[in-house]
């Protein structure tokens, strides 16, 4: 993570501002009108594409990439996110444009997943393929692709969900994202041993699997999501932290992780949205603890405190380790 990105999201802290306006949506297939994500930011348009690209620059085919120095970085995550919220924007205006735009990644989404099944970072936008899959990648790609091939997808198309969704669901040590939390399932953003249990990845793969079974009533998909709503309600008194403030991960590097000011307020919308979906009283409790810290600054000064020196102690372990690394290659 760049410098710049530490120092804005440190100084969130002190002054949140104006978070953003979300959305539930947790059955949007029910729906009229506009298919909206289950998370929903208000459809501002500062840059064109509903606010979602700024930052990012697009190809000769419509399609949004980084420039890095070794030339363009296509991320599957982008990609797919820009496509369900041109869709939403499509529908909510009326805007063919905007649907045409959101077409324009589902061909390159099918191709990539030809080869592994799994997404991931490439320099070209037919090549976002990994040996590695991430559950937050796995998920919303599988949300863009049950989407965008709405009503009914090709069996080209159908070909790739279920690639994706093998790749989803298989066990980490078969090369998927599938861990155990407390002898339940969990959804690995990073699949790692030991596993890292990020929160907010596992909120939106089980977005991606309401998909598939909202939407082609995917019989494994369902049974898969019931028992990640059992696990999550189990797990998430396992992410509290002090003064009600959320953990990002319970074992990243080694440690269990602060969330950020970000990570804090889609923690509470994802909670929120679990609450409405499967009517668990338990989720509505943690997410109102953590809005009250959120919206708390003698909650949050003591917590940025924690914040930094987490962050401080991250850097000494790295630059101890590049140290170490040195000292065995000299």
């Amino acid at each position: 993570m760049s410098l710049a990105r530490r120092i804005r999201q440190f100084g969130q802290f002190f002054a949140p501002g104006d978070l953003p306006a979300t959305t539930l949506h947790p059955f949007p297939w029910r729906e009229p009108g506009a298919l909206c994500y289950h998370l929903s930011n208000e459809l501002g348009d500062p840059d064109g594409h509903g606010g979602y690209t700024q930052g990012y620059r697009f190809d000769e085919r419509g399609l949004p990439f980084t420039a890095t120095t070794p030339g363009p970085l296509y991320d599957p995550l982008v990609v797919a996110r820009y496509g369900i919220r041109m869709l939403a924007i499509s529908g909510v205006r009326s805007d063919p444009r905007a649907a045409e735009q959101a077409h324009l990644v589902l061909e390159p989404l099918v191709v990539s997943a030809g080869p592994t099944g799994a997404w991931g970072r490439a320099g070209q936008p037919d090549a976002m393929s990994s040996d590695r899959p991430s559950a937050i990648v796995q998920g919303v790609g599988l949300s863009a692709l049950v989407r965008l091939s709405r009503p009914e997808p090709s069996i080209r198309v159908r070909d790739a969900i279920e690639r994706a969704f093998e790749r989803l669901a298989a066990p980490v040590e078969r090369g998927g994202t599938l861990s155990q939390l407390r002898g339940r399932p969990f959804l690995e953003e990073y699949p790692s041993q030991p596993p890292s249990h990020v929160l907010n990845g596992a909120l939106y793969a089980l977005f991606g699997l309401y998909d598939l079974e909202d939407a082609l009533g995917h019989a494994r998909a369902a049974a898969l999501a019931r028992d990640l709503e059992d696990s999550l309600e189990r797990a998430v008194p396992m992410f509290d932290a002090a003064l009600g403030w959320s953990r990002y991960a319970l074992c990243l590097r080694g440690r269990a992780i602060l969330s950020s000011v970000h990570y804090q307020h889609l923690h509470v919308t994802g909670l929120r949205l679990l609450a409405r979906r499967t009517g668990r009283p338990a989720f509505t409790r943690w997410a109102d603890r953590w809005e009250r810290a959120l919206y708390s600054p003698w909650r949050r000064t003591p917590l940025a405190v924690a914040k930094a020196c987490e962050i401080a102690l991250e850097r000494r372990l790295l630059d101890s380790r590049a140290t170490e690394l040195l000292d065995r290659q000299g």
